[in-house]
C-alpha cells in the first residue's frame, strides 16, 4: 500500500526508485537543515541588536536630547563631525556637536532627514536580516551579491529621502563636509550597526540618478528563476509529505 502510496505521489513519469531509506527520513533532513538554518539566523540577529544596544549605550554617555528640524536629535560633545542611526529602541538618531557646528541650517536639514529616512524606511531590519542571512548562505553568489550592494542602496534610499526633503545641493555639500565613511571612533567595529552617511562615492548617483530601469530586467529574471524553483520544489516535497502525514512512512 505504501509502495503504490509513494508511486502516486511521485510528480515524475517512470518508475519508483526504492532507496531503501524510509521517506518520512528524505523530508526529515531539509527540514532540520531549514530549522538549524532559522535558528542560526535568529542567533545573528539577536547579536547584533546587542552590539547595537552595547555601541548606542557607549556613545551616548552624556549626550543631550534635542529637537531639531522636526526630529529628536541625541547630540554628543566631539569635534569630528559625524552623524549616526542606530535603531529608534537603542537611541535613533545621533549627532555630533562637531556636525552641528559645521554643517549650516540647510545642511543639517539634509542630513537628519537622510537619517530619519533610515528609520523610517526600517533599514537597520533589513540591514540585519540580510547580514544574518549571509553568515551561513554568503556562498550563495546571489546572497553574497545582495549583502555587498544592500548598504549602498539603504543609503540611496535615504539619500532619496532628504533630497526631496531639503534638496540635492544641500544634501551634497553637507556629504562633502562630513567626509568620506565617517564614523564616530576611528574603524571601531562596535559601530557597524550603525547607518551613517556616506561621502563623495554617492555625490554622482545624486547629481546624475539612474531610475533603476537597466536593472529592471535582471530582477525579472532572477525574481523568475526563483519563484520557478519554489515550484518546483514544493511540487516534490509536498505530494511525499502528505504521503507521509498520512502514514506511509
Amino acid at each position: 500500500m505504501c509502495q503504490r502510496c509513494l508511486a502516486a505521489a511521485n510528480p515524475f513519469p517512470g518508475a519508483t526508485i526504492d532507496t531503501g531509506i524510509p521517506a518520512v527520513l528524505l523530508l526529515a533532513l531539509p527540514a532540520l537543515l531549514a530549522l538549524t538554518l532559522a535558528v542560526g539566523i535568529t542567533d545573528q540577529i539577536l547579536r547584533r541588536g546587542r552590539r547595537s544596544r552595547e555601541a548606542a549605550s557607549q556613545l551616548l554617555r552624556g549626550a543631550q536630547r534635542r529637537r531639531m528640524h522636526g526630529h529628536d536629535v541625541s547630540v554628543v560633545s566631539a569635534e569630528r563631525p559625524f552623524a549616526v542611526t542606530f535603531p529608534a529602541r537603542h537611541g535613533g538618531i545621533v549627532v555630533s556637536t562637531g556636525a552641528a557646528a559645521v554643517l549650516d541650517h540647510d545642511e543639517l536639514a539634509a542630513v537628519l532627514a537622510h537619517e530619519h529616512a533610515h528609520l523610517s524606511q526600517h533599514h537597520h531590519a533589513v540591514s540585519s536580516l540580510v547580514a544574518s542571512v549571509g553568515v551561513f548562505l554568503r556562498w550563495v553568489p546571489l546572497i553574497a551579491a545582495a549583502a555587498d550592494a544592500l548598504p549602498q542602496y539603504l543609503e540611496i534610499a535615504a539619500d532619496n529621502d532628504a533630497r526631496r526633503a531639503a534638496g540635492t545641493p544641500a544634501l551634497v555639500s553637507a556629504l562633502i563636509k562630513l567626509g568620506e565613511r565617517v564614523q564616530p571612533a576611528d574603524q571601531d567595529q562596535s559601530f557597524t550597526e550603525a547607518l551613517h552617511a556616506t561621502g563623495p562615492e554617492r555625490i554622482r548617483q545624486l547629481v546624475r540618478p539612474v531610475d533603476g530601469r537597466a536593472g529592471a530586467l535582471p530582477a525579472m529574471i532572477i525574481g523568475s528563476y526563483l519563484v520557478a524553483l519554489a515550484v518546483a520544489s514544493a511540487a516534490v516535497t509536498l505530494p511525499y509529505a502528505a504521503a507521509a502525514l498520512n502514514g506511509c512512512a
